[in-house]
């Protein structure tokens, strides 16, 4: 298409792809919760629900992170009950094997079905940010999990780009303090270290505080043995919603 063309195309092309976004049965691709704490959830990777119509990607990490959305929905509730308020979140009931929402659009899925998903989902993830950033505290967590090193937490901030660290090594209420001091076990151990292992993709990039419109943003990889049954969920989200709760304290936030 020539650039003349597109450019007369352009206002029809944009309402098709409105209206295409309209149409997707949204409820049944994606969970999204507006939460009322400074708090951003996002769950790329969690999802079983096969995209109608589509044949699965050919290419790249198709892998289910198993309870990861047991986990966020579990932190949920801790806050809940904590506090009376939830984060929001923004989370994938698709599968992976046909988008993931932690790449760029080029390379996060292959059929043009799932596009409207995509941008779904990083449109409420701003949403999302956008209302948040100007209060205290303000934190986007990016939760996965990984089977590397099962007992550990990997922090993810492409050592430091896309967060502020120092904060959450703080005593005695940074975050990673505090997950630390529940059992949580997270690495690197020091806020000038460089992750060496799982140190961000695109979520926390794109949304990260280097951006103008982003804010701190931290991808946690929680190792399988912290989620292997629901009572171990339950406790590991018992420890992260406290270490929220004291981040946003010791942040100001009331």
């Amino acid at each position: 298409m020539s650039p003349k063309l597109r450019k007369l195309l352009a206002p029809i092309l944009f309402a098709a792809h409105g209206a295409a976004i309209a149409a997707l049965p949204l409820d049944a691709y994606l969970t999204i919760d507006t939460g009322s704490l400074p708090i951003v959830f996002s769950v790329p990777h969690g999802g079983e629900v096969a995209l109608d119509g589509a044949a699965e990607r050919a290419h790249g990490t198709k892998v289910q992170d198993d309870r990861v959305n047991e986990l966020a929905a579990a932190i949920q509730r801790q806050l809940l009950a904590k506090t009376g308020k939830e984060a929001y979140l923004v989370g994938a009931k698709i599968s992976r094997k046909y988008v993931d929402f932690n790449r760029t659009a080029q390379d996060a899925y292959e059929s043009p079905d799932a596009a409207p998903v995509y941008e779904a989902y990083y449109g409420a993830l701003r949403r999302a940010v956008n209302r948040v950033r100007a209060q205290p505290g303000a934190l986007l967590v990016d939760i996965h999990g990984q089977s590397f090193n099962r007992d550990v937490v990997f922090r993810g901030t492409g050592s430091g780009l896309t967060a502020r660290n120092a904060p959450f090594y703080s005593q005695p209420d940074g975050l990673i303090t505090r997950l630390n001091e529940g059992g949580l076990n997270v690495e690197p151990k020091t806020a000038e270290a460089r992750e060496t292992h799982f140190s961000g993709g695109t979520i926390v990039r794109v949304f990260g505080y280097q951006n103008p419109q982003g804010i701190d943003s931290v991808q946690l990889e929680f190792g399988a043995n912290l989620r292997t049954d629901q009572g171990r969920i339950e406790q590991t989200a018992s420890v992260v919603a406290d270490a929220l709760l004291r981040h946003l304290r010791a942040s100001g936030y009331h």
